[in-house]
């Protein structure tokens, strides 16, 4: 079943929100938290999916359901989706420099 629109993107809006507050970003190489970073790719393919009426839970599937169904513009699901590898990549390479 398809979420409500007005209402999803809201209450979306308002976690988004209160996570930032909770979570404070941990420095330049944070790769999630931060604006536009992968918290916020992964809330978006969230939004997407519950839109679609999508159970999918992984979030490059979830970015391609939103471009199946008209929610996103090819162009936009390709920019989210390399910017949640780029992410994860990031990610994955301060954990290993970083510890």
């Amino acid at each position: 079943e398809k979420a409500n629109r007005p209402t999803l993107r809201a209450d979306v809006a308002e976690m988004a929100a209160r996570i930032i507050l909770a979570k404070a970003q941990s420095g330049d190489w944070d790769a999630r938290q931060g604006p536009g970073r992968l918290m916020q790719v992964e809330l978006a393919a969230q939004t997407l999916a519950l839109l679609a009426g999508s159970r999918l839970r992984e979030t490059s599937a979830q970015i391609g359901v939103g471009v199946a169904r008209g929610l996103l513009t090819v162009a936009d699901g390709d920019a989210l989706q390399a910017a949640l590898t780029l992410f994860w990549q990031v990610q994955a390479t301060a954990r290993l420099i970083l510890g």
